[in-house]
């Protein structure tokens, strides 16, 4: 039997090593944005590397259904971001806007500055049991958008958080709210349905950080 030199079985193994961490750099996010009450096709369709943001861009729409041409408007400057992957595949995150014309859907009667659906696909086919809560995907609203969303909803500035809504059923559990002086970063450790309101209108303990600067302004209000 012939013999391979030693050097030649070491090379051999790291380049199928080398080769594997390649294939997971290059694992990609797919975004795909739609609108609930126009959903026969995307709004626009984006790739990014793991870690790389989604920067809402109204040019980037591939077109703007007039119901939910304000909604969409307001989303512009959004980011979602995903640092790691959850699975060593590459996945399409649908983004789902549930709009009733241009606000967000109410939910048992509440106004609600967000109503979104996240859904996940690996390799094609939705996936409910992944999760991110090794690295939670995040959602960074800036002020300007925020404030047209609560705008278009009118709603205040108060006491803004935003939960799970599974089952009927409103839950903090492994969403995190933070309110900086110029944006709003919404943690999520599963995809799920998300919505942003009033805080006491859920009936639940406020899971809202927000920083010192915030705070001060607070104060002068």
């Amino acid at each position: 039997m012939r013999q391979f030199p030693r050097y030649a079985v070491i090379i051999v193994i790291l380049a199928a090593t080398l080769a594997g961490f390649a294939r997971l750099s290059h694992a990609d996010v797919e975004w795909k944005l739609f609108v609930l009450s126009n959903f026969s096709q995307p709004i626009t369709v984006k790739t990014t590397g793991f870690g790389e943001p989604y920067l809402v861009n109204a040019s980037d729409y591939a077109r703007i259904p007039g119901d939910a041409q304000d909604i969409l408007s307001a989303l512009e400057g959004v980011s979602f971001v995903l640092h790691q992957a959850p699975s060593v595949s590459s996945v399409t995150i649908r983004i789902i806007l549930n709009n009733s014309g241009g606000r967000f859907l109410k939910v048992n009667g509440l106004s609600l500055f967000l109503n979104i659906t996240f859904e996940v696909y690996v390799n094609g086919v939705k996936n409910e049991s992944i999760s991110f809560d090794r690295s939670p995907l995040e959602l960074t609203i800036p002020s300007d958008a925020l404030g047209s969303f609560l705008t278009l909803c009118e709603m205040s500035s108060n006491d803004l958080l935003c939960v799970y809504y599974e089952g009927g059923k409103y839950s903090i559990d492994g969403v995190m709210t933070s309110n900086r002086a110029a944006e709003m970063v919404v943690k999520i450790d599963k995809p799920a349905q998300v919505l942003g309101g009033i805080g006491e209108k859920f009936n639940l303990p406020s899971n809202t950080r927000v920083d010192t600067w915030s705070k001060i302004k607070l104060l002068f209000r």
